[in-house]
């Protein structure tokens, strides 16, 4: 696991450009919703929206994969000058149109199937809290207004009683194992996509089962992820209180996104693809 570790390093230092789709992308979608929120009064006009950002999804996921499971590809090739590796890095950009009109719709059928278990998913973590747990039983002044700030925060649970407390810590924790465990199982269907079957709904049901024939790898890899992820959050909060060190963590978590992603891709590539059995 570690070579995996160090690989998916290198991967991604040489091929840093993977960062440039997404940054692009994250801010076309920051002004569309800003457009969007000046704009639209009707309710035609919200599924209107909506159907747009849908596409837009779609078209950055497969590109974007696409390029990724290129990098992968290439990281296998030996190159003698710096100016071949650069080059091929480079021409990642260029597999941006093969990557939609191979995966688009695949990944249009992905989001559609991933918000309809998000939302299942999310309904039974809810029973499941309500039957177990209970509701906080929070009274109206404890609701009337929204939480904005981490002051706030505090004014909140200063308000809430012990058994609140208690139950609060009780559905963070149902809350954070459900979301791992959500995580987890799904962890694999994008490579799985692009490797090895198109159809998002058979890919799903694949790649659930190759993380358990290979269970304590896979476990090791998203605790690996888990952890990383823990780091970076920790530090952003500390970050928040100066414009400069945030800047410099969101190229971090920038960075950090392309990491995860090249990882994931690179262990699928390495462990489930058949040329690499051989």
């Amino acid at each position: 696991m570690i070579k995996l570790f160090k690989d998916s390093f290198g991967i991604t230092y040489y091929n840093i450009i993977l960062a440039t789709p997404l940054v692009l992308f994250m801010v076309i979608v920051s002004m569309y919703l800003g457009f969007s929120k000046n704009t639209v009064d009707t309710l035609p006009e919200m599924f209107l929206s909506i159907f747009t950002l849908w596409v837009m999804f779609g078209a950055f996921l497969a590109a974007w994969f696409f390029m990724v499971k290129k990098a992968v590809k290439n990281s296998k090739s030996v190159f003698i000058m710096d100016e071949d590796q650069a080059k091929a890095s480079f021409n990642l950009m260029k597999e941006i149109p093969t990557g939609i009109g191979s995966y688009f719709l695949s990944f249009l059928g992905f989001l559609i199937i991933f918000l309809v278990i998000l939302i299942l998913w999310g309904g039974i973590v809810y029973n499941i809290g309500q039957s177990v747990i209970g509701g906080l039983n929070l009274d109206a002044a404890q609701m009337k207004e929204p939480i904005a700030s981490i002051q706030e925060l505090g004014v909140f649970i200063d308000s809430l009683s012990q058994e609140q407390l208690l139950k609060l810590s009780k559905w963070s924790f149902l809350i954070f194992i459900s979301n791992a465990l959500f995580s987890f199982l799904l962890m694999l269907w994008a490579p799985e996509i692009l490797f090895a079957d198109k159809n998002p709904l058979t890919a799903l049901f694949k790649s659930i089962k190759k993380l358990f024939v290979k269970f304590l790898k896979s476990l090791k890899l998203f605790i690996y992820i888990s952890c990383l992820n823990f780091v970076l959050s920790f530090l952003n909060t500390f970050a928040i209180l100066n414009p400069i060190t945030y800047f410099l963590m969101m190229i971090i978590y920038f960075y950090f996104i392309v990491y995860l992603v090249v990882l994931v891709f690179l262990y699928y590539e390495r462990e489930f693809c058949e040329e690499n059995k051989e």
